[in-house]
């Protein structure tokens, strides 16, 4: 589960949910591969150069089965 912090408040992300935590918590879906890893650059900088195609889609794939899991 990545997660960043600042002085005021915490980012965590948790299958296809990005939740924020400070004075009020904020959570967001992240339904497509292409909002999920702007995220991972753009709220952890993760860059997605950093992971091969294959590395990508098995990442992908397990955030989404994640979700579902927790869905059920």
């Amino acid at each position: 589960m990545p997660g960043g912090r600042d002085a005021t408040s915490a980012d965590k992300l948790i299958a296809l949910a990005l939740t924020r935590t400070g004075d009020a918590e904020r959570r967001t879906a992240l339904p497509s591969s292409g909002d999920w890893r702007t995220a991972m650059g753009d709220v952890f900088d993760i860059p997605t150069n950093a992971f091969s195609r294959a590395e990508r889609e098995l990442l992908w794939r397990t955030a989404v089965s994640q979700h579902e899991a927790r869905a059920s």
